[in-house]
């Protein structure tokens, strides 16, 4: 695992990342999985550090290969300036009051943030093929769990997110189906499909229902099932 600063928040705070790769050489490809864009939606920032923590003691066969070819590359939290603030005084946007899930499309401007965020993404050399997004959605009225899935364009369609909003609902409840195709190229998951990747946005429901522990485990399940589903014939 490598530990690096890739760029500075709109109030100085340093972005940090994190590279897993075990194998010699130069990866074949990356997975690039991002969270806590905003400062409301904790579950996503605690799901991504949970994950880093599981895949590294992961000892299966199939993650031993996995790490030996592929390159996970995470950016747990974008919005670190309001992480840093205790719970109760975190605002959605980032000092600038500005949303970072809205800054990748040019011609709407780049918070210091998001720009940060995207120029790694860039400066990655292999494909990435599968790209994450973790975030929260507030309010009674969601249901549960859903996952937005899109394609690059000219690549085959993928099914991935309807298994694994199958596999979430046997503990929790979906939104709707759960599967949602609406591709915001202002977002992060319209600039990484727009790069070539297969784009998935988690949004975990935030209300009193459910725990953060649960929220948390609806993205580690479907995380691990569309990676499974996307990497068991290729590793």
């Amino acid at each position: 695992m490598n530990v690096y600063t890739f760029g500075t928040s709109s109030g100085g705070k340093d972005l940090y990342g994190v590279d897993i790769y075990a194998g010699t050489g130069t990866p074949k490809e990356t997975v690039f999985i991002t969270a806590g864009h905003h400062g409301t939606e904790g579950g996503g920032v605690e799901a991504a550090m949970e994950f880093i923590e599981n895949y590294l003691e992961s000892d299966t066969p199939f993650a031993q290969q996995l790490k030996e070819r592929v390159r996970f590359t995470i950016v747990p939290c974008v919005n670190v300036d309001q992480y840093a603030l205790a719970p109760a005084q975190r605002a959605y946007n980032n000092l600038n009051d500005r949303d970072l899930n809205s800054q990748y499309n040019r011609r709407r401007g780049i918070e210091p943030e998001s720009k940060a965020v995207k120029e790694l993404y860039l400066s990655i050399e292999e494909p990435i093929n599968l790209a994450f997004d973790l975030h929260e959605t507030e309010g009674e009225w969601v249901k549960g769990f859903s996952i937005f899935e899109n394609k690059p364009y000219r690549r085959r369609i993928l099914n991935h997110a309807a298994h694994a909003a199958g596999k979430v609902s046997k503990q929790y409840p979906l939104h709707s189906n759960g599967v949602i195709h609406d591709i915001n190229p202002s977002c992060f998951d319209g600039f990484a499909c727009g790069e070539g990747a297969y784009s998935y946005t988690f949004e975990a429901p935030l209300s009193k229902k459910f725990a953060i522990e649960d929220r948390v485990e609806m993205q580690l399940i479907a995380l691990d099932d569309i990676i499974t589903l996307y990497y068991k014939d290729r590793v």
